[in-house]
């Protein structure tokens, strides 16, 4: 299980691509369709039911376009993220979560999920560089070290 303490916001060396300021939301949609795979299985191991209800909301928001499914599945991720830690499930999860995605992604989306901020806090941060949560959010002390020792 993870302990969430606090040397997490310490800054990371600054890879290339995380050096173009990407934003977030071009981020969320470059990596929709692994978004989408990766919360299928969530679900799934949770029950069928649920994996059923998942994709036809997926269907529900793809039929409005790439963008929507891309930021509704962006929204899913934070919850569950932020749910699991509160619950304090989220360890394989967030293990799946962070071996599937680029540090360049998979970084500012725990930031955000650790920071606590609301959803329309975190939607903003679709229309920041993908690096703005490490400028901008003050983690709480008890993610801080999470960061730090996992995310290196």
């Amino acid at each position: 299980m993870f302990k969430l303490t606090n040397d997490y916001a310490c800054a990371w060396p600054r890879s290339a691509a995380e050096q173009t300021d990407v934003q977030l939301r071009d981020l969320v949609r470059r990596h929709c369709a692994q978004l989408e795979r990766l919360l299928t299985e969530e679900m799934q191991s949770k029950s069928p039911a649920y994996a059923q209800a998942f994709g036809g909301c997926v269907e529900a928001h793809r039929s409005r376009g790439q963008a929507t499914v891309a930021s509704w599945l962006y929204g899913v991720t934070l919850c569950l993220l932020r749910d699991g830690w509160v619950a304090g499930v989220a360890e394989q999860f967030v293990l799946r979560f962070m071996q599937t995605f680029p540090r360049e992604f998979a970084r500012p989306m725990l930031i955000l999920a650790l920071s606590g901020g609301s959803d329309i806090a975190c939607s903003l941060y679709l229309c920041k560089p993908a690096n703005a949560p490490e400028r901008d959010i003050s983690l709480p002390a008890d993610s801080a070290s999470w960061v730090h020792q996992h995310l290196r």
